[in-house]
C-alpha cells in the first residue's frame, strides 16, 4: 500500500528512526530500501523466526515484551563498524551468536526506538510502540515461545543496505495485546531479566586528554619514540563505554605497583555532567584522532591492572621521575590509597 505523502505513518517513521540511529551512533549510511508491515498472531510469529538470526527481547511498559530480529549480514556488518570502522563485503561467518553481538547490536535498537517514540508521540496508532527498549538476548526461538506471552504482535520487516557492503534484514515485533496492570503500591519486584543483564561483558576504556602532533612528527613517529605529555595528562583522564560515551573523570596513579585509575565524585559523576560524548580531539585531514588506552575495568572503583596482562609487560615502576626522559617534563603518578 503508498503511503500518503506528508503522513507520517509507523512505518515511515520506524524507517527514518533507523537510518537516523545508524547515522548518529557511528556515521553509518544504513539505506532501508524496502518494508512490510503486518499483524500476525503468537504461532504465525514464532513461525517467522529464523535460528540464523539474532533475537533481542524488547522490554515494553508495565511488563509488555516484543521481539526485534536482525539477519546475520546485519549483525556482522554492525559489528565491523565498531571494531574497524567499515563494513566489508565479506560474508558473514555462521558462528553462534553472543552476548557481546548482542550489546553491540543494543545501541542501534534503542536509539531507533527512541527516534520512533519521538516522531509518534502524538498519533494515536503510535501508542502501541512507543516504550520499548532492548532486554536480552533470546537463544532460540524455543527461548522466545516461552518468553512471548501476547496473542498478537504488529511485525515490521525492514530491508537494509549497509555501507554498500552488507544487505540483510531488521525485524521488530510489538505485542498488540493489553498491557499488564500496574503493580501493587510500593512494590519494588526487581525488572525482568535484570539477574541476567548484570552479568553481561562490557568493556570501557580509560583515554587520555588528545594529544596533538604536526602530520610530518606522526610520519616519522618510530618504534620506542617517547611522546610528551602535559602535566595534568593524568589527572584528566575519562572512563569511556564504546566509542563515543563518557562515563566519568577520574585520575591515573599506582597502587600495590599496578597501573590504575580512580573514579573521581561529585561534579565528574555521570549523574551530575549525563552520559555524552567525549571529545578525543581533532586529527589532521584523513587521519584518525588517537585510540584510546584499552583497560579492563572491574566494578571496584580502583581497578588495577594484572602484573601478568599484556598492557603491563615492559611497563616501569611509574613511582618515578620520567623529567630526564621527557625533557624536563616532571611526571610521577602519586600512589592511590585502596
Amino acid at each position: 500500500m503508498r503511503e500518503a505523502r506528508g503522513v507520517v505513518t509507523p512505518t515511515r517513521a520506524l524507517r527514518r528512526s533507523l537510518s537516523r540511529a545508524a547515522d548518529r551512533l557511528w556515521d553509518l549510511p544504513l539505506v532501508t530500501q524496502g518494508m512490510r508491515a503486518d499483524t500476525v498472531d503468537q504461532e504465525s510469529c514464532l513461525e517467522a523466526l529464523n535460528s540464523d538470526e539474532l533475537m533481542l527481547l524488547l522490554e515494553g511498559p508495565q511488563g509488555a515484551l516484543g521481539l526485534a530480529t536482525l539477519s546475520r549480514a546485519v549483525v556482522m556488518g554492525l559489528v565491523e563498524v565498531q571494531t574497524i570502522g567499515l563494513v566489508t563485503p565479506i560474508p558473514p561467518d555462521d558462528r553462534p551468536y553472543t552476548p557481546t553481538d548482542a550489546a553491540m547490536v543494543a545501541p542501534l535498537i534503542d536509539e531507533t526506538l527512541a527516534g520512533l517514540e519521538a516522531i509518534l508521540h502524538a498519533a494515536p496508532e503510535g501508542s502501541a510502540l512507543t516504550g520499548f527498549r532492548f532486554g536480552a538476548m533470546l537463544d532460540d526461538v524455543r527461548t522466545a515461545g516461552l518468553t512471548l506471552e501476547a496473542p498478537e504482535f504488529a511485525e515490521f520487516l525492514v530491508e537494509v543496505d549497509l555501507m554498500g557492503g552488507k544487505a540483510g534484514t531488521v525485524r521488530f515485533f510489538f505485542p498488540q495485546s493489553e498491557i499488564c496492570e500496574d503493580p501493587a503500591p510500593g512494590r519494588s519486584d526487581p525488572a525482568p531479566h535484570q539477574e541476567a543483564l548484570e552479568t553481561v561483558p562490557a568493556a570501557v576504556d580509560v583515554v587520555l586528554p588528545a594529544l596533538r602532533l604536526p602530520l610530518s612528527q606522526i610520519r616519522s613517529l618510530k618504534a620506542g619514540q617517547r611522546l610528551v605529555l602535559s602535566g595534568d595528562a593524568v589527572t584528566q583522564a575519562w572512563l569511556v563505554a564504546g566509542r563515543k560515551h563518557r562515563i566519568t573523570k577520574g585520575r591515573l596513579g599506582q597502587m600495590n605497583g599496578c597501573l590504575a585509575f580512580r573514579v573521581e565524585t561529585g561534579e565528574n559523576r555521570p549523574e551530575a555532567t549525563g552520559v555524552g560524548p567525549i571529545d578525543l580531539g581533532d586529527a589532521p585531514d584523513g587521519m584518525a584522532s588517537p585510540a584510546p588506552m584499552a583497560m579492563d575495568i572491574p566494578q571496584d572503583p580502583v581497578a588495577p591492572i594484572e602484573a601478568d596482562s599484556p598492557m603491563s609487560e615492559g611497563l616501569p615502576d611509574l613511582d618515578m621521575d620520567f623529567g630526564s626522559e621527557l625533557d624536563g617534563l616532571p611526571m610521577t603518578l602519586d600512589p592511590i590509597e585502596p
